[in-house]
């Protein structure tokens, strides 16, 4: 029996061997795919400071173990794990970021590899800071196309600059555009017939795909402060919105576009008294007021602008020169954002909204009301940092603010000692 038994144990074995390859070849093994390998980012470096504000992102290649071929997908902003997808479906690796980023802003990015299957890997996250501001030595233009003026009106609108209005000699009622600073056209020249009549201290809008100009004053007569409303398509041809508008006439105020409305906020009346009142509209016809007595000082020479979803009303003159900030994010409840911000108290400013933040530009301050040559920017509106200026970029008040063609336009104004100005300056 034994002997029986071993047989058949040598007889199976035998078998089995039959059984196997019979060129003595390895038998094949289908190989797993696995994510793509680990891979580093290159350029922008981490922790890299002044970078420009349209980089070249670059990164290593993410060998996948299969052998096919890898995509990637860009994460880039401002959350310490980026999750805005700037561009997926990348198969080189680089990108270079063509839309304009932020001054002074920390930015995050990472890199995601993919396979054919799905599978994924990740970089490491990496950080860097963008370059600071550009203020040149000179201005843009030294002598714009324009008059020299102040307390006129600028707003952008179909891809141009337009100013109206402002005082030097005698009262403006012109309505020039630009698109470069450089080549101007001359829509009215004060002396002609516009329908609104000349004015100083107004406010103008783009909105609704129209022009807006709002109250102001003349310098003497008894309308002085205006208390109507124009609006106009292509600044040729002018229409009045209403005559009286509810809120009577205004000088020295703000106004904004928050909401999808119209805002007009404090400053002086017909009878050169100052408010606090705040009111919208939404078509330029009908105003509503949202409150007669806003949380903050009545005032004027204030500045206004719309930023993160709230309205912003910054610094001003109550009697005394203000650096106090206030933000509402409906118009009737005020907060005080701070009482004392770090730039000294003034009125007659700019403040505009650039960048993500916002940017304070001279204007009158002290007891003996210097014009200042300061420029001051937040992007909380409680925070403030002063940027260098070169020593060539003048004091300045009562002037205007634009943003065009990714720059900080500074336009006109007057300064202590220096008269009234039709140059150009820009922030880029």
């Amino acid at each position: 029996m034994k002997t029986t038994y071993a047989f058949l144990l040598l007889l199976l074995f035998s078998l089995q061997s039959c059984n196997t390859n019979d060129d003595g070849a390895p038998p094949e093994i289908e190989l797993q795919n696995e994510p793509p390998l680990s891979f580093n980012l290159l350029n922008v470096s981490n922790n890299a400071t002044e970078v420009d504000l349209t980089p070249t992102l670059s990164w290593e290649s993410a060998k996948n173990p299969a052998g096919s071929e890898v995509t990637y997908d860009l994460y880039l902003g401002t959350e310490k794990n980026p999750s805005n997808l700037y561009q997926l479906g990348i198969t080189e690796t680089s990108v270079e970021i063509k839309e304009r980023l932020d001054l002074i802003t920390e930015y995050y990015w990472k890199v995601v590899a993919t396979d054919p299957e799905g599978k994924k890997s990740q970089s490491p996250i990496q950080k860097f800071t963008t370059r600071y501001y550009v203020i040149p030595d000179e201005p843009l233009f030294a002598e714009g196309g324009f008059g020299a003026r102040f307390d006129h009106a600028n707003t952008v609108f179909n891809n141009r600059i337009w100013l109206t209005g402002g005082t030097e000699e005698e009262v403006n009622e012109d309505v020039i555009s630009t698109p470069d600073g450089l080549a101007y056209t001359f829509h009215h020249e004060s002396g002609g017939f516009i329908g609104y009549d000349e004015r100083f201290s107004h406010e103008m809008l783009t909105y609704d795909n129209k022009l807006w100009v709002i109250s102001g004053r003349q310098l003497f007569g008894p309308s002085a402060v205006k208390e109507d409303v124009w609006y106009s398509e292509d600044g040729l041809i002018w229409n009045q919105a209403i005559a009286k508008t509810a809120f009577g006439g205004k000088v020295s105020f703000g106004a904004t576009v928050f909401d999808d409305k119209m805002w007009v906020i404090a400053g002086n009346d017909e009878n050169f008294d100052r408010t606090n009142d705040v009111w919208y509209s939404q078509d330029g016809f009908v105003w509503i007021q949202t409150t007669n007595n806003a949380g903050f000082s009545k005032r004027s020479g204030h500045a206004v602008v719309t930023f993160k979803d709230k309205l912003w009303v910054i610094g001003g003159f109550d009697g005394e020169r203000k650096n106090d900030v206030w933000c509402s994010s409906d118009g009737i409840k005020w907060v005080e954002a701070t009482s004392e911000a770090a730039f000294p108290a003034r009125n007659a400013h700019t403040a505009t909204v650039f960048d993500n933040k916002i940017w304070i530009v001279g204007g009158i301050v002290g007891e003996t009301a210097n014009t200042a040559n300061d420029v001051w920017y937040s992007d909380d509106g409680i925070n403030w940092k002063e940027v260098e200026v070169s020593d060539s970029f003048p004091t300045i008040a009562q002037h205007t603010a634009a943003v065009f063609n990714d720059q900080l336009w500074i336009i006109g104004g007057t300064g202590s000692g220096f008269g009234n100005f039709n140059n150009i300056w820009t922030l880029d």
